[in-house]
């Protein structure tokens, strides 16, 4: 399954359910027709509005290794998941329902392993197996650890990329080419009569920082060992998905180019306006992403002094790089002052023209 989804190709107001590009690839769907996913049109591109209460997630599950990648813009404070090692069963939770673990809306989803990008922060959610809670009362013994870490871009102003690496005994998390977090999986244990689950588990899973500091081991983990489900969850609010991509692991990179350039000229203190941008990320299996840029992915972008600038772009390994022109700004009372002595120039001339005016008349 090696596939890159940009959307691009699909009619403008296109409902979910009826979008080609996800055709035997996705179910996808909306729980109510109150609220509707479909395309739109949004800075620049076609992306996908996922709506209240919808769900899309892999047709079949994935038994090797692979990389799981996609583009997120999300406005507010979100109950939205970006799911991976799921074990694709309805019948255990919906993507979109509370699994009533306590955590309300950021409960959402049955088995796995889902990251919630919040503003500037991700919180990756582990499930685990916890045989405290009562079944009769629809807990169905699931609890999660909440593992909450701090991004260098701001998913709520921008898109920025995630992508999971997972070789099958753990897994990498990237946002815009830096690593973000890893994860170890260990210790299978098959699965649990109660949650109706007929898949096997890792029931441990170490979760480390980009530096490698240990953040948490989640025992009794309901990781699927078995196969891995991806999805999208939305339990309310809305989010934008651009540049949905499955593809063979590992994520090796063979060449970064920068297609568009993004504004280059600013005045000093501006901040940076990626807007055109465009950055072609090419795989060695040939699928290429194309990423707008962000603030988070340049080294060298300031506009503290006026002068010519070199900024480069790091994606993972490979980099490419660009000039910005910063011109000194004038301030307003700068402004004023330069009026104001147009004005007394331009006053005194005409004083003196009508001064000679007079005199000639007299």
């Amino acid at each position: 399954m090696v596939y890159l989804i940009d959307f691009e190709n699909e009619e403008t107001d296109t409902p979910i359910g009826d979008i080609g590009s996800l055709s035997d690839l996705w179910i996808a769907g909306n729980a109510t027709g109150d609220y509707i996913s479909k395309i739109e049109e949004r800075k620049g591109s076609k992306v996908l509005h996922f709506a209240p209460f919808s769900r899309m997630y892999t047709a079949e599950g994935i038994s090797n290794k692979y990389a799981f990648s996609a583009d997120l813009n999300l406005p507010g404070d979100q109950g939205f998941g970006m799911f991976f090692r799921s074990s694709g069963e309805e019948s255990v939770n919906p993507y979109f329902e509370d699994d009533g673990s306590g955590l309300g809306i950021f409960g959402i989803g049955p088995a796995g392993i889902y990251i919630i990008p919040n503003g500037k922060q991700l919180k990756i959610m582990v499930k685990y197996y916890d045989e405290r809670k009562n079944s009769d009362k629809g807990g169905k013994y699931i609890s999660n650890k909440q593992i909450t870490l701090k991004a260098d871009c701001d998913f709520g102003e921008n898109f920025n990329n995630i992508t999971v690496l997972d070789d099958g005994t753990g897994a990498k998390i990237y946002v815009n080419g830096a690593l973000f977090a890893s994860m170890k999986f260990g210790e299978i244990v098959e699965g649990y009569e109660e949650l109706l689950s007929f898949c096997s588990y890792f029931s441990v899973v170490t979760v480390y920082d980009a530096d490698g500091k240990e953040k948490a081991t989640v025992k009794n983990a309901l990781v699927c060992a078995d196969d891995s489900t991806l999805a999208f969850g939305m339990r309310i609010n809305e989010a934008y998905i651009d540049n949905v991509s499955v593809t063979e692991y590992p994520y090796t990179i063979s060449k970064t180019e920068l297609k568009a350039e993004p504004k280059t000229n600013y005045y000093t203190g501006d901040r940076f306006d990626g807007t055109g941008s465009e950055l072609d990320i090419t795989l060695e299996n040939g699928v290429v992403r194309k990423v707008q840029l962000t603030e988070s992915m340049l080294e060298g972008f300031d506009t503290g002094s006026a002068g010519t600038h070199s900024v480069t772009v790091k994606w993972q390994k490979l980099e490419t790089s660009f000039d910005i022109t910063v011109n000194s700004k004038i301030r307003p009372l700068h402004w004023f002052l330069i009026g104001l002595g147009l004005l007394l120039i331009v006053g005194g001339v005409t004083a003196v023209m009508m001064a000679r005016k007079k005199k000639v008349a007299a």
